[in-house]
């Protein structure tokens, strides 16, 4: 699903020059994201191997507004969810964390602030309770975490702007408003804001003064390293390939996906120039439409998955049985590969294109590589498999694990669709049917981590 509260950066500035002079009233882009985030809440959702991602901004879980009106007909404000933890208690009640937080006066600004933006925001005016969790720099950013609460309610309200900025400017400059706030509040944010000329990026978590968070960057999740700021993690980056582990009482209440909460990730995907995407496109097999290309590579620059090279086209074609165009695209990445197949959208409640992402750590730059793709569908992997072997590879057969053939077809170019059941092993054959390469079917590819292992706050 794709928000278009969220403007692609050329219509942005087209839209800053012409309000630019506007000498009276509100914000009219100010106006124009409120009213699109009263229409529907947005999210990116990942789900096993499925995901719907927008080509030039993705907003993940920002704010649900109620669509009932008081008499006057004016909004009633965003009312925040009921406090359902004590943990979340214990945040709002927390002291304030990160470089800023020991500047009394800044923190106090900072509180006055907001309360002064408080009507940009369209919070309900009985979250009366402002409380700094968070504010400080990551690296070339000045960032902050409020939670408005009454004393049954609250939310989460995160602002961004460049370093050194006034505790007015910071508040005025939100960047996501949540009607949740978690124990754990997270957000992941790469973005070149609106009358903004630098890209302002961050990933931080914030969990209850007390609590202890561990971070792990491998592929396995496991290399554990405790955070060096105080119940709460700040970085200059906004890839959320790593895990978080938060810890309060000796109990582990948290362990998943970093950037956790529900802020979750705003960013802006790259442009895709012609020369980049010559370059992505030199060895495509099949017959590629270059916009969709386009479109797939930048989603593959995505900063959110730590992409580590130029994205390159594998394949293009019609999906058998659907008759729908699809382009596979990869780019390297710590550990493998990120892999993007982009196809229409097939449902009348989604815009864009569908787009679902498999990790594998098979070298897919390899010429003398075979891999197959098991196609997403929605209610999960398929049995359609898209085979990409060496170009000089005529057929390919599925073996099942008792070694019987239980499925052939010719290849063009090395490629080739086949039905393939799961437990079954690819072979790429040449044309006097010798093995050329084989390759286990599902063994080396796993699904991004779509949620936590551990969620007991």
């Amino acid at each position: 699903m794709i928000d278009d509260d969220l403007l692609d950066e050329d219509l942005r500035e087209a839209f800053g020059a012409a309000v630019a002079d506007a000498r009276t009233g509100p914000d009219p882009y100010a106006r124009l994201r409120r009213r699109a985030r009263r229409r529907r809440q947005t999210r990116l959702a990942v789900a096993g191997t499925g995901l719907v991602a927008a080509a030039a901004v993705v907003a993940v879980a920002l704010v649900a507004v109620p669509e009932d009106l008081p008499p006057d007909g004016q909004p009633v404000g965003i009312p925040g969810t009921p406090i359902a933890s004590d943990w979340t208690r214990r945040l709002i009640a927390s002291p304030t964390r990160g470089s800023l937080s020991g500047d009394a006066r800044y923190v106090q600004a900072l509180i006055q602030a907001v309360d002064r933006h408080r009507g940009s925001l369209e919070v309900s005016p009985e979250l009366d309770q402002v409380s700094v969790l968070f504010v400080g720099d990551v690296g070339t950013t000045r960032v902050a975490l409020i939670a408005l609460s009454s004393e049954e309610r609250a939310l989460a309200v995160w602002f961004a702007a460049p370093v050194d900025a006034s505790a007015d400017r910071l508040a005025s400059q939100s960047v996501s408003v949540s009607n949740h706030l978690d124990p754990l509040e997270g957000i992941a944010y790469h973005v070149r804001p609106y009358q903004n000329t630098q890209d302002l990026t961050f990933l931080v978590g914030v969990a209850p003064a007390g609590c202890a968070i561990d971070t792990a960057a491998d592929a396995q999740h496991q290399a554990w390293r405790r955070s060096a700021g105080d119940s709460f993690v700040a970085l200059d980056a906004a890839a959320t390939t790593g895990w978080w582990r938060v810890t309060c009482d000796g109990t582990v209440h948290y362990q998943g996906p970093a950037g956790a909460g529900s802020s979750g990730s705003i960013v802006t995907l790259p442009r895709v120039g012609d020369a980049q995407l010559d370059a992505a496109l030199a060895g495509a097999r099949g017959t590629v439409d270059r916009d969709a290309a386009r479109d797939v590579a930048s989603s593959l620059l995505n900063p959110l998955w730590a992409p580590a090279g130029a994205p390159r086209v594998l394949w293009g074609g019609t999906e058998p049985g659907s008759g729908q165009p699809v382009v596979v695209a990869a780019v390297p990445v710590a550990d493998g590969w990120t892999i993007l197949v982009r196809r229409p959208t097939t449902t009348p409640d989604r815009a864009g294109p569908d787009l679902f992402r498999v990790v594998t750590r098979i070298a897919l730059d390899d010429p003398d590589v075979l891999y197959g793709l098991r196609i997403n569908e929605a209610a999960g992997p398929s049995g359609r498999v898209l085979v990409l072997a060496p170009r000089d590879a005529a057929t390919a057969v599925t073996v099942d694990p008792g070694g019987h053939e239980v499925g052939r077809v010719a290849l063009s170019s090395g490629t080739g669709w086949i039905d393939a059941p799961k437990s079954t092993t690819l072979r790429a054959l040449d044309a006097k049917g010798e093995i050329l390469a084989t390759y286990p079917l599902d063994s080396a590819d796993q699904p991004p981590a779509a949620g936590p292992v551990i969620d007991t706050w």
